[in-house]
């Protein structure tokens, strides 16, 4: 059994196992009791899947993450909280190197991300970070990341695909003020590790090796508590 299963199945094992013991004093009343003990279950289940898969994957263990982002998909009602999974899921794939699933999940959002104004800034933000990550530097898709920064530049996340972008454009300057500007004490453990690399990378590319050997090594130390080290920084930089 996935670790992603152990709780929507010990929730409808203990419903199971209070149903059971209530249906031997009140047999009359076992059906209608199973089936609020369901919902209940379920109420539970959705309430708190969200909150698990993010704080699966704000600590760099993807696996977990995906699983737990799939039942929220499946599960909720709402279109929202299912396209915001779906966009979490491509997020993790790209993380995980899956690439071409990461981009097929972003095509499939599309649509339902353009009904909210941040919805659409998560979607554009992805979809840059995804391009960016494979090279492409165009001024489209610098233009798409400060697009995404400049409407939210309190999410970090968005500042930080700016950065690439301006690292990726050649403005090495812009994209180290930006990742400075972060504040990593309030991000998660695999946005962290991300920024560590990536200012590694600018430090690099700025004619300073010490300063890119501290920051890079901050990001290894940050991800041997996750899953693996991601693909992109499985070379060198």
């Amino acid at each position: 059994m996935g670790w992603w299963l152990f709780f929507p199945t010990a929730t409808g094992a203990s419903a199971a196992a209070v149903t059971a013991m209530f249906a031997t004093r009140h047999p009359s009343r076992s059906i209608t009791l199973a089936f609020l003990m369901a919902m209940l279950a379920t109420l539970v289940l959705l309430r708190q899947l969200p909150s698990m898969a993010r704080t699966a994957h704000e600590a760099g263990r993807l696996v977990r993450a995906t699983g737990l982002y799939r039942w929220v998909a499946r599960l909720t009602v709402r279109r929202d909280a299912a396209m915001r999974a779906q966009l979490c899921l491509a997020a993790v794939a790209m993380e995980r190197g899956d690439l071409a699933l990461a981009k097929r999940q972003l095509e499939a959002c599309r649509a339902a991300a353009s009904t909210s104004p941040a919805a659409q800034a998560v979607w554009q933000n992805n979809l840059a970070y995804l391009a960016l990550r494979q090279g492409d530097g165009t001024p489209e898709t610098l233009d798409g990341a400060r697009a995404s920064w400049q409407r939210f530049p309190h999410v970090d996340g968005f500042a930080h695909t700016y950065a690439l972008a301006c690292l990726q454009a050649g403005q090495v300057d812009t994209a180290i003020a930006v990742l400075e500007a972060m504040a990593p004490g309030n991000a998660d453990t695999s946005l962290r590790a991300q920024r560590a690399w990536d200012l590694g990378r600018a430090w690099m590319a700025a004619g300073q090796p010490g300063y890119a050997a501290r920051y890079q090594a901050e990001a290894m130390t940050l991800w041997a508590g996750g899953d693996a080290v991601p693909w992109y920084a499985a070379g060198k930089p």
